[in-house]
């Protein structure tokens, strides 16, 4: 979420490293990307220029910055996606350049992509790509943005950018996601903190002492109201 009151470099930043970290193939990914209206051409112009600006190529190159798909057929996929968006009325204002290397020129590439005109029913906005195809919609009121931001089946991660870090706290109580980053993008919660999501991403935590409670079995012992025994130690028999 870009709320209208977003430093624009921020926001461009953090949609940039949430969206196209792994070649998009992270399941914390930003791939739909809601901004103000007020904000929306600026916004694309600069995302649009720095997806384009990503250079695609070799992943144990150093300088890479968008690596191959993990295989053709999700490869296959993705470029799948991207067409169906198009079909449904998207369209691509950006498209990075992929190898033509005799080398590198047969690996899976998807070129990094930034779409606008996504509506929240569009195929791309309810399915997750798992590529590096970036979804850009309009919204005019925080409930709005609410409302498409919870409008999927997923609710793994969530991301507000705004100045305004009171109205970050509550959009954050609204949204349903089990991770939420203001104003930063860092894919994974920090250690010790709880990672997992809600709805269709599934259900308890990760690399927290919140995982110990999945191992354990509470047992409750209620007795009547006001017949309570004292407890003695030790137990009694």
């Amino acid at each position: 979420m870009v709320l209208d009151d977003a430093d624009l470099d921020t926001a461009v930043d953090v949609v940039t490293e949430g969206m196209f970290y792994n070649q998009g193939e992270a399941c914390t990914s930003t791939a739909r990307i809601l901004v103000h209206r007020s904000l929306h051409d600026a916004f694309v112009e600069r995302f649009a220029a720095k997806a384009v600006s990503l250079k695609v190529g070799d992943g144990l190159d150093l300088t890479t910055d968008i690596g191959a798909m993990v295989d053709r057929t999700q490869q296959q996929k993705v470029l799948a996606y991207l067409q169906t968006a198009i079909d449904e009325g998207a369209t691509v204002v950006a498209q990075g350049e992929v190898p033509t290397d005799e080398h590198l020129k047969d690996g899976y590439w998807v070129a990094p992509t930034v779409l606008t005109g996504v509506t929240p029913d569009m195929t791309v906005a309810q399915e997750e790509i798992f590529g590096p195809i970036a979804c850009v919609m309009v919204f005019d009121t925080d409930d709005e943005a609410v409302e498409i931001a919870n409008g999927t089946a997923y609710g793994l991660t969530a991301a507000i950018v705004t100045s305004d870090h009171f109205r970050a706290s509550r959009l954050a109580t609204r949204l349903e996601a089990g991770m939420i980053f203001v104003n930063n993008y860092m894919r994974r919660s920090f250690l010790g903190s709880p990672f997992g999501g809600v709805k269709g991403s599934g259900f308890g935590r990760e690399n927290s002492l919140d995982t110990l409670k999945e191992f354990v079995r509470a047992k409750n012992v209620r007795f009547p109201s006001g017949r309570s025994p004292i407890p003695t130690w030790p137990p009694v028999d």
